[in-house]
């Protein structure tokens, strides 16, 4: 069985054109396959004896590649699955998953994280998304967050819906090949978060705790502006959640997009949760 199920892994990295070794691919600014002279993102996987993938991901600042998010690992589950696990800024465990179907010359994909689906759409790469076509965005709740359309990796169109499917006449991008960053990278945004967070004595009385999802934009000049509650736990709850994320008055690094900085909406999970020791 073991014997079988390395025989497939290896036809499925072969397929995809990658073998027990490293392999870098790049994109230009507009995120458009390119060569290593005239890239400004790269990605490098690399695969070892035991077939273990890991995916790094990097950009070019002042000639020099910078890493741009966390490694992740990666490995197929099964013929038409592949689960990617990386650690979050708190160094929680992240799982994606990804389901294909091989469609001509492309994928169509779903990727799902553990609690929903986060967008459908087409790729020429597995691994390594490389677009094509209509890609659709999701809300936790499922309803559509964006329909983009992509050639040949490069974002050309994009309409964004409200929470409850009314079409936003904005010009706010839900991705970007380079997202915007806060000084001192994830950790420190998270660390941040946490020190700023006032649990409501009322809701530690009433032992009221959850996880509270919050919508944000990282405007052209770095600012985190229209702050949104994406998921509710509680009113109280989701008021102190808004009011420490807009007391971090620090400014970001705006997300680029074919070169030029654009609005970014970004969402983060705050949880709130309540020792067990806690007596009020």
């Amino acid at each position: 069985m073991k014997h079988l199920l390395f025989i497939t892994l290896f036809i499925q990295l072969t397929f995809l054109g990658i073998a027990q070794s490293e392999n870098i691919f790049y994109y230009d600014i507009y995120n458009r396959p390119s060569n290593a002279e005239k890239a400004f993102i790269s990605k490098k996987i690399k695969v070892d004896k035991k077939e273990n993938i890991l995916i790094s991901s990097f950009y070019k600042k002042d000639n020099k590649w910078v890493e741009l998010t966390t490694p992740e690992d990666a490995y197929f589950k099964r013929k038409s699955t592949i689960v990617f696990k990386k650690h979050d800024k708190r160094n929680h465990r992240l799982i994606r998953t990804r389901i294909y179907e091989k469609i001509d010359t492309c994928y169509h994909f779903k990727d799902y994280n553990e609690y929903y689906i986060e967008q459908e759409g087409y790729t020429k790469k597995l691994l390594t998304l490389e677009l094509e076509g209509e890609l659709k965005r999701f809300y936790p709740n499922g309803s559509i967050k964006s329909i983009e359309v992509y050639r040949n990796n490069q974002l050309v169109n994009i309409t964004n819906f409200s929470l409850n499917g009314e079409k936003l006449e904005d010009n706010v991008y839900h991705w970007t090949p380079i997202l915007p960053k806060y000084p001192g990278g994830e950790k420190s945004f998270a660390m941040n978060i946490a020190v700023n967070i006032n649990y409501p004595n009322d809701m530690k009385a009433e032992g009221i705790q959850g996880r509270v999802i919050v919508s944000y934009v990282i405007n052209t000049e770095g600012e985190l502006i229209d702050t949104q509650i994406i998921q509710s736990v509680h009113p109280s709850l989701d008021k102190e959640a808004i009011r420490a994320l807009k007391s971090l008055n620090q400014k970001w690094e705006p997300g680029m997009l074919n070169g030029e900085k654009v609005n970014v909406r970004l969402i983060v999970p705050i949880n709130f949760r309540l020792s067990e020791k806690y007596c009020p």
